[in-house]
């Protein structure tokens, strides 16, 4: 990546995650998503064992979901969790006691709230072209920005239902809980693969760029594909 402040966020949750700072000569030669989970790989301490984090969190979502021992990775999640509240996604999180990827709120209701907040705003800009009710202009843009931080508040807590795009088999879930708990398991488990560490990059990346982490793959590149300059 030629401009390395682009990428400062992905680097500092590189840090978070596995302890290794991304120098700006390392920026600087890494081209794809690929060359940086090798760096990282490169970087990290060679563990002790190897243990696959991906298969030990697939094992604990099967028991906990009841699923029989034959299921395979590419098993869709079952309806009736994905179709239902946020109960049963948090009480599943605290059965296998790590964090799970956040719900997502549906694309119907992110495009109703985005409908009326502009409805209202281009009222009140309207209103503030015209000149003859500045006051009920102004009130209407300022009104505009307190409900919306409000629905956005519960949109995210209470209406976020849907799993994310990346979860919808147990053995992609597998995987995103791992990259979202790789210290912890690292910890608990004295070892990783050089596929938990990929699947972990990829999530930041994807974290950080708003794409499906299922889109981005090792040659993926950072300024053709994903924008960074």
């Amino acid at each position: 990546m030629s401009d390395v402040c682009d990428a400062i966020e992905i680097f500092d949750r590189i840090y978070l995650c596995f302890g290794i700072r991304v120098t700006d000569a390392d920026a600087e030669a890494i081209r794809t998503v690929g060359e940086l989970s090798d760096l990282v790989q490169k970087k990290m301490q060679p563990p002790r064992q190897c243990v696959c984090l991906s298969r030990i969190v697939f094992c604990r979502l099967k028991r906990e979901l009841g699923l029989p021992s034959r299921t395979r990775p590419a098993q869709p999640l079952d309806l009736s969790l994905r179709d239902s509240r946020r109960q049963p996604w948090d009480a599943l999180q605290q059965r296998i006691g790590l964090v799970l990827p956040r719900l997502v709120v549906r694309r119907a209701i992110y495009r109703l709230i985005i409908a009326l907040l502009v409805l209202q705003s281009t009222g009140g800009l309207v209103l503030l072209a015209v000149g003859n009710f500045p006051g009920l202009a102004g009130a209407l843009l300022l009104v505009g920005v307190l409900p919306a931080a409000w629905l956005w508040y519960r949109l995210s807590r209470r209406w976020a239902t849907q799993l994310p795009a990346c979860c919808t088999t147990v053995g992609n879930l597998a995987r995103a809980v791992v990259g979202q708990n790789f210290p912890q398991l690292v910890s608990a488990h004295g070892g990783w693969t050089r596929g938990d560490v990929w699947q972990t990059v990829r999530g930041i990346v994807a974290g950080q760029t708003c794409i499906d982490p299922l889109s981005i793959g090792r040659d993926t590149r950072f300024e053709e594909d994903l924008g960074y300059r």
